[in-house]
């Protein structure tokens, strides 16, 4: 199997006629009506296409906070022609995608809190569409909170950002309103997070949340 983060020549060969393989079978499906999505967010497809990588992702890292139960959601492996902007089309199975980097990088843990459901209710977006830098604003907004005993408040968090949705969407990034920022980027040059998302399928018991 070929890496296309090698960069050799024989590499981005096999890269591009993987992709236009799969673009192709994308169409067949029904999924062509996606061109209003920005082409750094199509082109990408998950490394979790096979049950046994996930497997050995989620024995190797926490996913639920202690008190929380795991019915909520289940784990599902990617297909070859998934993209995160994909919706539900042919399938019955209420489900999300979610980038590795969440939980490995950001400490995000299940189920999501208030505040950050709130926080993307309020933005009108999926987990997906916020650029992980964004997350980790929020990681450590609730931990500022938590040093001053206070709540997190998706209000008063987002009173102190800005979004600038482009044309042709990819990831939304909050832009701070003050000249000073409260937090740093959690890296200047986030890489590698794209192709290593999964599904998360929503269980009756987490329709609730």
């Amino acid at each position: 199997m070929f890496d296309r983060r090698k960069g050799t020549s024989e590499g981005r060969d096999n890269w591009a006629c993987d992709r236009r393989r799969r673009m192709k079978a994308i169409e067949s499906t029904g999924r062509n009506n996606y061109n209003w999505v920005n082409p750094k967010v199509r082109e990408n497809f998950s490394q979790y296409r096979y049950s046994s990588t996930l497997r050995n992702f989620l024995s190797s890292i926490y996913i639920y906070f202690p008190n929380a139960t795991e019915e909520i959601v289940s784990f599902w492996r990617a297909r070859a022609i998934d993209n995160v902007c994909h919706g539900r089309e042919g399938e019955n199975d209420e489900f999300f995608y979610f980038y590795e980097c969440l939980f490995t990088d950001l400490h995000v843990r299940f189920s999501l809190s208030e505040f950050q459901m709130g926080v993307l209710r309020y933005l009108n977006i999926v987990p997906t569409q916020l650029h992980p830098n964004n997350w980790a604003y929020m990681q450590a907004f609730c931990i500022l909170c938590q040093f001053l005993s206070l709540s997190p408040n998706p209000k008063t968090f987002l009173y102190y950002y800005s979004s600038r949705p482009g044309k042709r969407p990819s990831w939304l990034s909050l832009i701070s309103k003050t000249r000073v920022c409260f937090f740093s980027p959690y890296t200047s040059s986030y890489k590698n997070f794209k192709e290593d998302f999964f599904k998360l399928l929503i269980k009756d018991t987490g329709k609730n949340y």
